[in-house]
Parts: C-alpha cells; sequence; structure tokens
C-alpha cells in the first residue's frame, strides 16, 4: 500500500499544532521523521492542474455502505459512520463494534485507502440547543462541543485505534449545514487544529483534510466558508488537504460543477492555504436531493456515463487529484440523480474509465476549439487521448489513421481517421 508521509513544510506546521493540542491532549508523542512524497496517492500534492502524475485506483474514489462496489475505486470515504454519537454514547465509555466492523469490511472489499469523516455530536457533549433541531443523526448531533476536550478524546481514541488501518482522517461533515453542525467557523477552526494536531502525534502517516463542505448554494457556503478558511489560516493551515462536495445545484451540468471548483480555489488561494495543499472533491453527483427517478435514477443512459466519467476527468484537468463519488449501491436510492449499482451506465462508465487510466500518466487537458481533450501515457509508454464535448452538436477532434475510438459507456471500439465527432460521452483515441 502506498502510504501518505509529511512534507517539511507539513510537520513544521504539525508541530505547532501539537503545541496547542497539548493544551488538550496529554502524553502526545513526537511527530515522524519529515519526507517529501508527492507521488502515488499521497495527499499532499497541491492542486496545480499543469503537474503530471501517475493515476492510482487510489484517485478513484466511491461511498458504500452495504456492498461492495463493482467498481475499480481504491479509495473509500467512510462519510460520518459511526458517528461520534454511536461509538463514545456516555462520557468515557466507547463501544468499537460498528466502528471494527466497518473498517474491516473496507479491508476486505480492498480498499486501500480509507478516510474517515468525525460527525455526530453525542447529546452529552454538545451545547445546548438553541434554536429548531434539525441535525440528521439525532437531537443535539449537530451541536459543537461544549468541551473541545470531549472532542479531542473522542479524537485521540479513534486514531490510536485504527493507526495503520485509517489511512485519513476528515475534520467533520458540511459544517455550514444546521443538519451537521450548528457551530461557528471559528470552533470549527479549534476541531481542525484539534484533529491535526492528534494525527501528528498518534498516525503520523495518516492525513488530515479540513470539514468537506458544500459549494452549490452561494449563501450556505459564503456564511460559513470564507470565515473558516481565514480561521484556518490563522492556525497556519493545519491541514494536508481540503474537502469539498462538489455537487452542482438542482440541475447544474459538470460545467456549473468546474464554476464551484474554481471559486474554493480562488478563495484558498485568497485566504493563503499553501501551494502544497490539495483540493479533493469527496462527494459528488448531479440533480442531488430531488423527487423521482426511480429506477433508473432522474438521470440515465448516455448522459449518465458521460457526467460520472467527466467528474472524475475534470477533477484531474482542474488539479483535483481525488474524487469520491456518491454512492455505490445495491439498489434504488433517492438522494443522487445518477444511480450506480450493478450493470448501470455510470457503472460501466467508470469500469471502462479506470481500465483505460490506472497505472497511465496524466499529462493534463486542452481545449481544442469546442472539445477538451486529456493527454495519457499508458505504463508501457503508448499515449492515448480522452476526447469529448458538451457543445449542443459536439466538436471534431482529429484522429490518427486507423486510430482506434473508444467510448467510455462500453459500447465497442472503432477504426477511424481524419476528424471524429465527440459529443459529451468522453471516448479514448488510441
Amino acid at each position: 500500500m502506498l502510504r501518505w508521509m509529511r512534507t517539511p513544510v507539513a510537520t513544521a506546521r504539525l508541530v505547532a499544532a501539537t503545541a496547542v493540542t497539548g493544551l488538550l491532549l496529554t502524553a502526545c508523542s513526537s511527530a515522524a521523521e519529515p519526507a517529501d512524497v508527492t507521488t502515488g496517492s499521497g495527499v499532499r500534492t497541491g492542486r496545480d492542474a499543469s503537474r503530471p502524475f501517475t493515476v492510482t485506483s487510489t484517485d478513484l474514489g466511491i461511498h458504500s455502505f452495504t456492498t461492495k462496489p463493482e467498481v475499480p475505486a481504491g479509495a473509500i470515504r467512510l462519510n460520518c459512520y459511526p458517528g461520534w454519537s454511536t461509538v463514545n454514547p456516555v462520557k468515557g465509555e466507547y463501544d468499537w463494534t460498528e466502528f471494527d466492523r466497518v473498517v474491516a469490511q473496507a479491508e476486505e472489499w480492498g480498499f486501500q485507502d480509507i478516510l474517515y469523516v468525525f460527525c455526530a455530536t453525542p447529546t452529552w457533549a454538545g451545547e445546548p440547543v438553541s434554536r429548531p433541531d434539525v441535525a440528521v443523526f439525532g437531537p443535539g448531533s449537530a451541536q459543537p462541543p461544549a468541551d473541545m476536550n470531549d472532542f479531542a478524546s473522542y479524537v485521540k481514541a479513534v486514531v490510536e485505534r485504527y493507526r495503520g488501518r485509517i489511512d485519513g482522517y476528515e475534520v467533520w461533515n458540511e459544517p455550514s449545514s444546521d443538519q451537521f453542525f450548528t457551530g461557528t467557523p471559528a470552533q470549527m477552526g479549534q476541531m481542525t487544529e484539534i484533529v491535526d494536531g492528534t494525527v501528528s502525534s498518534y498516525d503520523p502517516d495518516a492525513y488530515v483534510l479540513s470539514a468537506g463542505f458544500q459549494t452549490h448554494l452561494p449563501d450556505v457556503y459564503d456564511k460559513f466558508i470564507p470565515e473558516y478558511f481565514d480561521d484556518l489560516r490563522a492556525r497556519g493551515w493545519p491541514v494536508d488537504g481540503v474537502s469539498a462536495h462538489f455537487y452542482p445545484v438542482m440541475e447544474g451540468t459538470p460545467e456549473t460543477r468546474v464554476e464551484q471548483i474554481e471559486q474554493v480555489k480562488r478563495d484558498m488561494d485568497r485566504f493563503g492555504a499553501p501551494d502544497d495543499v490539495a483540493l479533493w472533491d469527496t462527494e459528488v453527483n448531479f440533480n442531488v436531493n430531488a423527487p423521482g427517478g426511480a429506477p433508473a435514477g432522474r438521470i440515465s443512459g448516455e448522459q449518465a456515463a458521460a457526467w460520472t466519467a467527466q467528474a472524475y476527468l475534470e477533477g484531474w484537468r482542474l488539479g483535483l487529484r481525488r474524487t469520491y463519488w456518491y454512492l455505490w449501491t445495491a439498489d434504488y436510492y433517492g438522494f443522487p440523480g445518477i444511480q450506480m449499482r450493478p450493470g448501470d451506465p455510470a457503472t460501466v462508465a467508470l469500469q471502462t474509465l479506470g481500465q483505460w487510466v490506472v497505472g497511465s500518466e496524466f499529462r493534463g487537458c486542452a481545449d481544442e476549439g469546442e472539445a477538451r481533450v486529456c493527454d495519457f501515457v499508458g505504463s508501457e509508454g503508448t499515449e492515448f487521448r480522452i476526447a469529448w464535448s458538451n457543445s449542443r452538436g459536439g466538436a471534431d477532434v482529429t484522429a490518427s489513421p486507423d486510430q482506434q475510438v473508444c467510448p467510455v459507456d462500453g459500447s465497442p471500439c472503432r477504426s477511424q481517421s481524419g476528424d471524429v465527432t465527440v459529443t459529451a460521452l468522453p471516448v479514448r483515441l488510441g
């Protein structure tokens, strides 16, 4: 398994973070020897879209809670499950039964990278509820901790228990939503520093992501994220990567998602995020949380295949090393607009994309007229391109003589020369 090690800059920052959290945690060990590892599945790879990298299966992230995903994803995100309130229902007492089962399940499924998301404050640990409670994990579960020592104790218990098994920790889920968190950006900044200092002390090979936030609602984003970023700046950016959820709003398209990604990148620069701090998309789908769509989904067929593949390709084009699709299921699930079940178009698209790119070097993307073209070099040195166009009517790209043209939806390849008309469905040329 490729494991990430902290860079010298990150280690210096984490030593400072550990000093702060030492007020909350005692008996902290020193950080590991620094190493500069920026290839493979390392997280601290920055967000420079021009830098080539070798695609690994861990760059294809997924969510699943019930069955093993039938896609070539090597990274899984344990989103709010099990929550703090499940594991630590009484102060000082822990029930690891479900947590042990979930981690063992992810390992049994063969995932090389496991990301755990802290979430769900226990009733005993939270501040009093002072407004209508809409928390999704039970009354009071969206409250900030009344005593940050309690949160620090839970984080320490988790990191110590799963050292070497859980690869990364995300501070919280969707902190700008009252369904998950009703505290302030400054409180979330303090919690971020606690997670970072604890991981640095007890599992320095693991990485830390910021709280994973929504990007599709400007008013929700604006009321929380700039202040959170400003607080992280004041604390020296105590994260290895920023976690964002790039669901396009309502019936938004892949281009809508691109605009949201670019907004977050601008804000990271505006608030001084170091160049080597990564940006990941930790939840994505399209046309989410709308009525209807059973059984095929609100987006289906070729469009579902096209937008699924584009989600990963556009992420790489914009400097997002990792994208987590939400989600793999065995049965219809109403929240995501695109279903990913055995045999679904989205499933076939991700299977096909993985076969194409895992083990190859990503060389970047460029627009050729109305077409978008990404360049890859296979493990044996063979060059190939993946092209698509969201322009109405498609766009033409040039194929070499008798070049193989293979659609990502699993349709048969064809041999073609000269102009190839591409649509929203990505195709491999070569």
